[in-house]
């Protein structure tokens, strides 16, 4: 079977990167983006062609780190923790805050709150990562411009999807070569992507419109951060020109259906470039990284603004409010609940061992 991650990467990997400074960079860009969409819609400059730069950006970084940490991983089991104890309790934590916070800010009685089918629905369906089957509860921020309580989950189940097929390209690649595999992928997303489109197109089924947009697009970006990982080596010999077209490429995505197609591709160059060339940029986000939290909680926090109308005093203020809530969650979040849980190496022990022992006994 062929080396699918050579040694040489994961060394100039571990020398440094700035990832972390740009999962900020990323984070404080979905929380303008929507500060904008849901208080100052007429303000859009943040969105294109149906799909935003930020949330592109974070499944690019995931398939570099993502397919590294399986690479990384001594087995299936400890792949799959390390992913749950990064994203679970997060994620389980904001959609109890936005129950306890529809609770207390619901036109309802807490008895035909509790008692909805509306608010079952919305409850199940969230903490399960089908948010798009029920995004709003009743009587929740039903005179906003968006009632939805938190559209920024979207994004996680397609994140969880795409851990479950890391394992599965690692092996293909490692039997058929990872040139040939990753070939194989992009073809068939853009068939089946040009193909969903043009249904769309034809019927208008909205049903194929998400699929494309809502899956097929971020398997785009994931694999195009993992090509760069799988093929670091020669990308950072070739890193200055690549970085160069992949700049004029991506700036131009919009005057062509072609170089959409590639957006993918000159995003993942231009944050491989910037994540492995600009390390000195990671002071920020080095060890305690609260991305995620500002990611899961600034939706309803702008939601509760736009509630309170503090947009219509002031634009700028709204902003302040936003960001300092967000980041005060996030950093709670993170320091009593995200990082112990990370950190809890015991967890592993047992499956180290394991691992240990299985491969002494080979020998």
């Amino acid at each position: 079977m062929s080396k699918v991650i050579s040694d040489e990467s994961i060394q100039r990997v571990n020398q440094g990167n700035c990832f972390g400074f740009i999962r900020y960079v990323l984070a404080i860009d979905v929380i303008v983006g929507h500060f904008y969409t849901l208080l100052n819609p007429d303000i859009g400059f943040w969105h294109y062609n149906g799909y935003r730069f930020p949330e592109a950006g974070f499944f690019v970084l995931s398939g570099f780190l993502v397919f590294l940490s399986y690479h990384l991983s001594p087995n299936l089991k400890v792949y799959f923790e390390k992913r749950a104890r990064r994203l679970v309790p997060a994620y389980v934590a904001v959609v109890l805050l936005c129950v306890a916070l529809g609770a207390l800010i619901t036109t309802l009685s807490a008895g035909e709150f509790f008692g909805s089918a509306h608010f079952w629905r919305y409850f199940f369906a969230n903490i399960t990562l089908m948010n798009f089957i029920e995004p709003t509860m009743p009587g929740v921020f039903d005179g906003n411009l968006v009632a939805a309580v938190n559209g920024s989950l979207w994004t996680i189940k397609a994140e969880v999807l795409l851990y479950f097929t890391v394992p599965v390209i690692y092996v293909l690649a490692q039997r058929f070569g990872k040139t040939r595999v990753i070939v194989t992928v992009f073809a068939l997303l853009a068939v089946a992507f040009t193909g969903c489109v043009y249904v769309h197109e034809t019927t208008g089924n909205e049903a194929i419109n998400m699929l494309a947009h809502k899956v097929l697009l971020p398997f785009g970006y994931f694999y195009a951060g993992t090509a760069i990982l799988l093929y670091l080596e020669k990308f950072l010999r070739n890193v200055w020109w690549l970085l160069a077209v992949a700049v004029v490429l991506f700036m131009l995505r919009s005057t062509s259906a072609v170089l959409l197609e590639l957006a993918p591709f000159s995003l993942a160059v231009i944050i491989g470039a910037v994540g492995m060339k600009c390390r000195w940029l990671n002071r920020l986000g080095r060890h305690n990284n609260i991305t995620f939290g500002m990611y899961l909680y600034h939706f309803p926090v702008i939601q509760v603004v736009g509630m309170c109308g503090l947009q219509h005093v002031s634009l700028a203020l709204s902003m302040v409010v936003v960001f300092a809530v967000t980041i005060a969650i996030s950093l709670l979040s993170w320091f009593l609940l995200e990082k112990p849980i990370i950190e809890h190496k015991r967890l592993f022990e047992p499956l180290l061992r394991a691992t240990v022992v299985k491969k002494t006994s080979k020998k």
